[in-house]
């Protein structure tokens, strides 16, 4: 067991540069809690939505409610982590819970220079150039970029991508009622219609989302995601071919039912990846027709992996 530890820490600790930029205009779009956090609920709750830049200049801007709190200078470090071994010893979580699929991640370090919103130092975690996470105090915050350019206007009315997690849609986790309420509480921008035994959600006339309850608990259980604005573990967009979401080095399972494959990453069996192929097509050619999100009471609350071994004296 030791000596396992020591070969993580080792990797843990690994400073190769990485290529990734923090530059532009970032907004929290979803979260998840992974500890027992330092923040009170209302106040996680709170800073979804707010909007942040980290301009070419090295200025980190928060902006919420017509205000804005800055870091007039910081200093940062780009380097490539391990993915497993920077989750579980810095976090205490595992990569797959968070929807990470790549055995390494870029993780842009900043330090301000005077007393700010980003305290001492705040890691973020590059996981494509549209999606980052930061850990603060036990919840894992998600960020959607909003714009290339920090000059451009801050603005409330951009819809963020839809985040998809193992453990969540948005603000839906296995935890939630699944009533017209909450699906707008936690939802937005759609139009909810009820239907028997299951939800509707719109956007633009098309329909984005389907949400099924649990018929024993009145949870949410299933969601059939046709929304193109989303971001999903493996980077993957609706019409993307199974070849641009699964690499060859990666673990994944598929079935086939109705002439449509039903596919996951190995360790992430809470998202179903659903291709359609062509006649006389294979599935590494198949084109990507939605996604399905089923909810997992175990990703909700892990308990700590407790060492029961007498240690040697």
């Amino acid at each position: 067991m030791r000596t396992i530890s020591i070969f993580l820490y080792l990797l843990y600790t690994t400073n190769v540069y990485a290529q990734q930029s923090i530059n532009g205009v970032w907004q929290i779009s979803s979260y998840q809690i992974i500890a027992y956090p330092a923040i009170p609920d209302t106040e996680i709750k709170n800073w979804i939505g707010r909007k942040f830049e980290f301009t070419s200049e090295q200025q980190a801007i928060l902006h919420h409610a017509n205000k804005t709190q800055t870091c007039s200078k910081f200093n940062q470090q780009l380097t490539s982590q391990n993915s497993e071994a920077y989750f579980l010893i810095g976090y205490g979580v595992k990569p797959q819970r968070l929807g990470v699929t790549t055995e390494e991640v870029p993780v842009v370090s900043i330090n301000c220079q005077q007393a700010s919103w980003l305290s001492k130092r705040r890691d973020f975690v590059i996981l494509n150039d549209q999606q980052m996470l930061s850990y603060w105090d036990g919840v894992i915050f998600f960020f959607s970029k909003q714009a290339e350019s920090s000059r451009l206007r801050i603005t409330n009315s951009t819809i963020p991508a839809l985040i998809i997690t193992p453990q969540s849609v948005g603000l839906l986790n296995p935890n939630s009622d699944c009533n017209e309420q909450s699906l707008r509480q936690a939802l937005h921008g759609y139009d909810i219609k009820s239907k028997p035994g299951y939800f509707e959600l719109y956007r633009f006339n098309k329909l984005m989302l389907v949400v099924f309850p649990n018929k024993l608990t009145g949870k949410v259980n299933r969601i059939r995601i046709l929304d193109t604005n989303i971001q999903v573990p493996g980077n993957a967009k609706l019409g993307f071919k199974y070849r641009d979401i699964f690499k060859a080095n990666q673990l994944v399972t598929c079935k086939l039912e109705n002439n449509l494959s039903f596919c996951a990453f190995a360790n992430i069996s809470s998202i179903q990846y659903v291709f359609k192929q062509q006649p006389r097509e294979t599935l590494i050619d198949a084109k990507l027709v939605e996604i399905i999100w089923n909810a997992d009471q175990s990703l909700i609350i892990e308990p700590p992996e407790v060492d029961f071994s007498i240690p040697s004296k």
